[in-house]
Parts: structure tokens; sequence; C-alpha cells
């Protein structure tokens, strides 16, 4: 089995080799300089190992990989245009780059693209599969991101209401691609929902690690500058829990807080949230809860019966995924 990085390597090649050209040009162009910002690639190396898991060859899941990939980039062109961003991977953004409209249009074309890369493959029952999880994840993506937007104006948000918008969010993408990979590579319609689940549960996990960065992470590893949650009163799940936690002293400074937009104090507000996080140590609170879904996530992934070297290396992967300090 290849390691996740041999994989990522694989898929970088094939990529770098792949043109996003049409007519007119200026349509691509964005598309081709979105495609070409770099990236983690996460999505793609999940497709590709599920993939290998099952026939052992993870690059018949190549055109998938490369779907989910540019749908993942194209929702980060929308995302920028609605959050106004400058730049993206240190570069500027498609609408700063170019104009919004445009921006709208070569995401538009970036959808279709993935649609017809799924369609390249000529087994029509597993076309369908693949359309059907494809489109699922999609909307609920969507809806994840709608809910997200919904949060920013309510003051009646939970724990329970950030877990479900973070698994359509986060976790139904990681956990698609996991799926078509695995029926792409030959495997059952059971295992591949056992896949699925392995990856609705790490993608959780993955972005409760991202809200744990976020805060108690440190600028030279995470690499932007930490508390920018705080400062966009994003209702995470340490300031939701926190809520939970916190007497009416408390609970009225943190909201009173979260009701500013500051500008030149930044610092003074992500300091004084981040010491009621401590004082109340939602970060514990937070660790636990991901570990929980780590841990689910590997229950569904031993129970597929496949030799165990077969599922070491996406088991290792959703391992750093999680324990990352960036």
């Amino acid at each position: 089995m290849h390691s996740s990085q041999e994989i990522k390597n694989l898929f970088d090649l094939y990529l770098s080799q792949y043109k996003f050209q049409g007519h007119p040009s200026n349509l691509y162009q964005p598309i081709e300089y979105m495609m070409n910002l770099g990236g983690k690639r996460i999505r793609p190396v999940l497709v590709m190992m599920a993939c290998e898991m099952f026939s052992g060859d993870p690059e018949k899941a190549m055109d998938a990989a490369l779907a989910l990939e540019v749908f993942h980039n194209f929702t980060l062109v929308h995302d920028d245009i609605m959050d106004k961003a400058e730049t993206r991977r240190g570069e500027a953004t498609v609408h700063e780059k170019w104009n919004e409209n445009l921006a709208i249009l070569s995401g538009d074309a970036m959808l279709i693209m993935s649609y017809r890369l799924l369609g390249q493959y000529e087994n029509p029952q597993l076309k369908v599969k693949l359309f059907d999880i494809f489109s699922k994840l999609a909307s609920e993506l969507c809806e994840g991101q709608q809910m997200d937007m919904n949060f920013e104006s309510s003051d009646d948000v939970h724990v329970d209401d950030y877990l479900k918008m973070v698994t359509l969010k986060t976790g139904v993408l990681i956990a698609g691609a996991l799926k078509m990979g695995a029926l792409i590579g030959g495997a059952s319609d059971e295992d591949s929902e056992k896949l699925y689940q392995f990856g609705k549960n790490i993608g959780i996990a993955f972005q409760l690690q991202d809200d744990l960065l976020d805060t108690f992470g440190t600028y030279e590893k995470v690499g932007k500058k930490i508390g920018g949650d705080i400062v966009q009163n994003k209702k995470t799940y340490l300031y939701l829990k926190a809520i939970e936690l916190a007497g009416n002293k408390v609970k009225e400074k943190l909201t009173s807080l979260y009701s500013e937009h500051t500008s030149g104090k930044e610092q003074k507000k992500i300091n004084e949230v981040t010491n009621i996080f401590k004082s109340l140590v939602v970060d514990e609170y937070a660790r636990q809860v991901r570990d929980a879904y780590l841990d689910l996530s590997y229950a569904h992934l031993d129970a597929i019966v496949l030799p165990i070297e077969n599922k070491v290396e996406i088991k290792n992967l959703g391992k750093q995924l999680i324990n990352r300090d960036f």
C-alpha cells in the first residue's frame, strides 16, 4: 500500500499535466490559477487511498479524485467572495485578481467540470452511485454553509447544532470522498458505507482540532494569526461549550465580547476570550469530544473485513489529520 505522501505525489503529477482549458479562455484562466495554488490535497488522496484499499490500484480513482479537488476549490472560490477575502494560500483570491462576476462564473464552471470528470467512468451502475454520492454531499455542504452563516446572527445555537453543522460542512465531503474511492475500487455497498462513516467522524474530529488550533495553536506552526475565530465572533465548539458551562456573570461577559466588532483592539479581545475558555477548561472538553469521534471512526474502519495492512495507511492518515498542530 502507498503512503499518503506517495499518493499525493501521484495526484500532484497528474494535476500538473492536466490542462484546464476552453473557450473563452478567460473563463478557464481563474480555474487553472486556483487549481495550482497548492493545498493539502486531502480529499483526492482519500479517494485514491480508499480505492487502493479494495483494488490495489489507486490510479483507477484519479478522475474522481480530481473531481473532488475541483469541487473543493470551487467552494473556496465562492467562499472567498462571500467572506470578501483578499488572499488564499498567500496569493490574491480569484475575485480580487479578476472580478466577482468572473469568479462566480468560473466557480460554476468548476462545479460542472466535477460532474463531467465523474462521468468518465464507463460502468453505468458505478456512475449512478458516484453521481448520487456527489450530489448528496454537494447539497449537504451548502446546507452546512448556510447553517454556519445563520449562526452568526442567532443567539440560540447549541453544541449539538454546531456538531450537525460541521458534519455537513466538513464531514460529508471527507466521507463522500472515501465512499466514492471504495466503490471505484470494487467495494461492496456495505463496506463503502462503513468507510463513509469512518470519514464522517474523522471530519468532525478534524474540525474540532481546527477550532482548538485557531485559539490554542501557535502562529509559527499554524501559519496564521491565532484567534481569528474569536475576532470574527464565530460560534465554535469552544464558544458554545463555554456558554453552556459559564455562570451568569461570565456568560454575560462572553456574549458581550462576541457582540463586538473590534478595530485595533483585536488582541485584547482574543486574550479576554481565551482566558475565559481556559478558566472553563473548554479546550479539554473539545479534546475529549474530538478523541471520541476519532475512536468511533476507527470502529467503523475496523469493521471492514480486509487485511490489516490494507487499512493501516488510511488509519495513519486519520491520525495525522487529527493530531496535527498546523
